[in-house]
């Protein structure tokens, strides 16, 4: 990044017109990222998720942080949701990307979060919904029932399952699945985040109405007697899946338009360190064959 560059990263405009305000970010020098104090960011109001973060495998974080996070100026939010200018207090800029890592730097003890401020992200309430989904799913960071809510908000903007399905990468079956589950009794809706009820079991209460769902369940709960301490009642063993295949991966990779900007701090979620050591030595393996090939 050149000294231009970083100086217009340094200054982002937040709000339109006369009444926009200048802000002045602290510029990082590496990719672009600038170290924000804590208090100037806003963790993202979209995310289905509020707060419940484990980051107990983050406490590195107080001394390092290895991967960026990406945002959005105020202003390109509040463009989207004005409603929730009180939810974002005086933020100067939220967090779309790296939740989990901004927690654990108030956590921790860290005082700044390096993150890419990228308002492209916001150009559409579908475009940021998109990726603040993208990193939950990618990461299963949320129960079934986080991940129909926000499955839900995204419908309400694309219109269309299928459209959605597009966005995140997923098959409709899966979106309409997850979208059954807010159909549910909240108290089965409840009873299924505690592993009390079982996917498959609510995907067929969710059929029938409200007041119905929870008679039929409580029938069989009542039914299963002492059997439920035996482990009758609980989920069935998830099949194994297929291993993925490098073409599955690159498909999936070239539809969502993948950069290395979005892929590094995705792996580093994803993989523990000794897995993104052996990850950098076949990166740095493949670069070597590449180099060869071309040379010869």
């Amino acid at each position: 990044m050149t000294r231009e560059e970083r100086r217009a990263q340094a200054g982002k405009i937040q709000g339109n017109g006369a009444d926009a305000e200048v802000i002045a970010l602290p510029v990082h020098t590496e990719g672009g990222a600038v170290a924000m104090p804590l208090e100037d960011l806003a963790f993202n109001p979209q995310n289905p998720r509020q707060g419940d973060w484990d980051v107990s495998d983050l406490a590195s974080i107080a001394e390092k942080q290895l991967q960026a996070g990406r945002g959005v100026t105020r202003g390109a939010y509040l463009r989207l949701w004005p409603e929730n200018a009180d939810r974002i207090g005086d933020a100067k800029a939220i967090t779309v990307i790296g939740n989990r890592r901004n927690k654990a730097c108030e956590v921790y003890g860290r005082t700044t979060f390096d993150i890419v401020i990228d308002d492209s992200m916001a150009s559409s309430k579908a475009e940021f919904l998109k990726w603040t989904m993208l990193e939950n799913i990618a990461r299963e960071s949320l129960n079934i029932l986080e991940e129909a809510r926000g499955i839900e908000e995204m419908v309400a903007e694309l219109k269309t399952a299928a459209a959605v399905a597009k966005e995140l990468g997923k098959t409709e079956a899966f979106v309409s699945q997850r979208r059954k589950v807010l159909k549910l009794d909240p108290l089965l809706q409840q009873a299924m985040v505690a592993g009390e009820l079982v996917y498959y079991q609510a995907r067929d209460l969710a059929k029938l109405p409200p007041e119905e769902q929870v008679r039929r369940w409580l029938a069989a709960v009542d039914a299963a007697g002492d059997e439920l301490a035996d482990g009758a009642m609980k989920p069935k063993p998830k099949p194994e899946r297929s291993p993925v295949t490098v073409p599955q991966i690159k498909k999936t990779l070239t539809r969502w338009g993948a950069t290395p900007d979005v892929l590094a701090p995705a792996l580093a979620e994803h993989l523990d360190r000794t897995q993104l050591r052996n990850l950098m030595g076949q990166l740095m393996e493949i670069t070597t064959k590449l180099d060869n090939e071309n040379e010869s």
